[in-house]
């Protein structure tokens, strides 16, 4: 057997220090400089056949090459295409779509399941608990409209008694269990201007104390009412109105006994005032039937409720002129108000269901709770005008508009519904300005209560009659309808209506850069 030759073993090479080998560093474009002179000893030849590596190569002699996110802290690294996607999203972060997409859609479930299992809650229900818009209507409406023109003659009187007693030489409560508008001595203090002049800051300091407290805690008991009920607030509002009715009556009747005279009568407005007024009944109510009526149905409501507030207006005047030429006695139009508070007084608290569910309420106040507890500790002077806080709903909100086209530009408002607000103020001036009217006409006609209130009654049932009549058959012929749905071709396609544009062709997809 022939003998293999023996091969040569190479020397064992032993690697050159660190300080002689030569630097590895990734690859880079070079820059196009100067040509330097070399700053360390050149590299030893390298022999044509490549050396052996080492079985356990040291850590030293394997160059480092950062990959993936750590090429972000070495400037020198290279930039692959995962790098590039971090750095984009480092710089300019977004939601992910279909993350937003998942999140809506379980919003939209669970607002489906609770609206099914309010809508369960309310069909369980007998019938005469069940909530309906009708139960809003405002009774109150007839009362309130009795007292308007008779409330004139009451403050005359009371002026005359505090201001010109020489007028009327018989008590106030004489004075106002007759008739006395038709008397002499009556006649002639109507036309002193000092008793004219005191009439009219009676009735402006008292509307306006009722006025400004009103709307200052409108907003307050309407928050509350979402927590905790809507009869309820309605009946806080209810006990205002009945302490105004029994201040007034006792003020008629006994001015002279009382602290004030004829001032005496601002206790019952600010009392009202404080638990909201007629302006947190009227709030309450509306809540009320947004609360069981269907959306689409909700104008109409709307319409046919205030409608029945001024068919109300316009039957109280006539029923207060009829009850004084019958009884020839002021007060009785102020005792048959006061009952008939006492009535809507007890349908708020024993008849009228309650629209909201219990889950309804318990969850708003839980949102109540976390609110609280994720503010920061608010400042004195936000403590004590938070009561506040509901009026800037009224406040203008930003559209939200892109501003790339210009960033100098001041991004637009929407004003919509603060003008409304705006509109909705002026339109009460105009139907606050009523007792004005009242008082001139009782001093340039010479009109009594009772004529008064036929003209108040004429006013009212021309209003009832535009609102119960003419407004819903415009809102019927000119409300814009919806348009009908068009459904997809295919099954990516979204839902579209037939009246909006079609969308354009999908365009070719563009490749992507190497």
């Amino acid at each position: 057997m022939p003998r293999l030759p023996r091969l040569r073993r190479s020397p064992l090479r032993v690697p050159p220090p660190l300080a002689a080998r030569p630097r590895t560093w990734p690859t880079r474009v070079p820059r196009p400089t100067a040509p330097r002179a070399p700053s360390r000893a050149p590299t030893p030849a390298v022999h044509s056949r490549a050396p052996r590596t080492s079985r356990n190569p040291s850590v030293v002699s394997v160059p480092y090459l950062p990959t993936g996110p750590n090429v972000l802290i070495n400037p020198d690294g290279q930039i692959d295409d995962e790098t590039a996607e971090l750095l984009h999203e480092f710089v300019h972060p977004h939601h992910h779509a279909a993350e937003d997409t998942l999140v809506a859609e379980e919003d939209e479930e669970d607002d489906g399941a609770f609206e099914a299992a309010i809508l369960e809650w309310r069909q369980g229900l007998p019938w005469w608990k069940r909530p309906s818009p009708w139960c809003g209507v405002p009774f109150s409406s007839i009362a309130m409209s009795m007292t308007l023109a008779p409330r004139i003659q009451i403050y005359t009187e009371l002026a005359c008694d505090h201001y010109k007693p020489e007028y009327t030489n018989k008590t106030l409560e004489v004075v106002a269990n007759t008739i006395s508008m038709f008397n002499r001595p009556y006649e002639l203090c109507v036309t002193d201007p000092d008793v004219q002049q005191a009439v009219s800051r009676l009735s402006l300091t008292m509307l306006t104390t009722m006025g400004i407290l009103g709307c200052l805690t409108t907003g307050f008991w309407g928050s509350i009412s979402d927590r905790y009920g809507r009869t309820r607030i309605m009946s806080l509002a209810v006990v205002g109105m009945l302490i105004t009715d029994v201040t007034f009556i006792s003020t008629a009747k006994y001015s002279r006994l009382l602290p004030g005279g004829m001032w005496f009568l601002l206790i019952g407005p600010f009392v009202d005032g404080c638990l909201g007024s007629y302006a947190t009944v009227m709030a309450a109510i509306h809540a009320y039937v947004a609360d069981t009526a269907e959306p689409a149905a909700r104008a109409r409501f709307f319409s046919l409720l205030i409608g029945l507030l001024f068919i109300g207006i316009s039957v109280g005047p006539t029923l207060g002129s009829l009850v004084i030429n019958r009884t020839h006695n002021v007060l009785n139009v102020f005792y048959i108000a006061t009952a008939v508070h006492v009535v809507f007084a007890c349908l708020v608290w024993l008849v009228v269901p309650e629209s909201l569910s219990p889950m309804q309420l318990q969850q708003a106040r839980r949102i109540r709770v976390v609110a609280a507890a994720t503010t920061k500790k608010k400042a004195w002077f936000r403590r004590v005008f938070g009561f506040l806080e509901p009026l800037a709903l009224l406040l203008p909100e930003g559209l939200g508009e892109p501003q790339a086209a210009n960033p100098l530009k001041t991004p637009k408002r929407d004003w919509s519904l603060f003008l409304v607000a705006l509109a909705n103020g002026f339109v009460l001036v105009l139907v606050g300005s009523i007792t004005s009217k009242m008082q001139y006409m009782s001093l340039m006609f010479g009109w009594n209560s009772e004529n008064i209130g036929y003209w108040t009654s004429i006013v009212g049932a021309a209003r009832a009659f535009h609102l119960t009549v003419c407004l819903p058959i415009i809102i019927k012929l000119f409300q814009p309808k919806t348009p009908p749905v068009q459904l997809p071709t295919e099954p990516d396609e979204p839902l579209t209506s037939s009246s909006s544009p079609s969308s354009p062709p999908p365009t070719a997809a563009r490749t992507s850069s190497p």
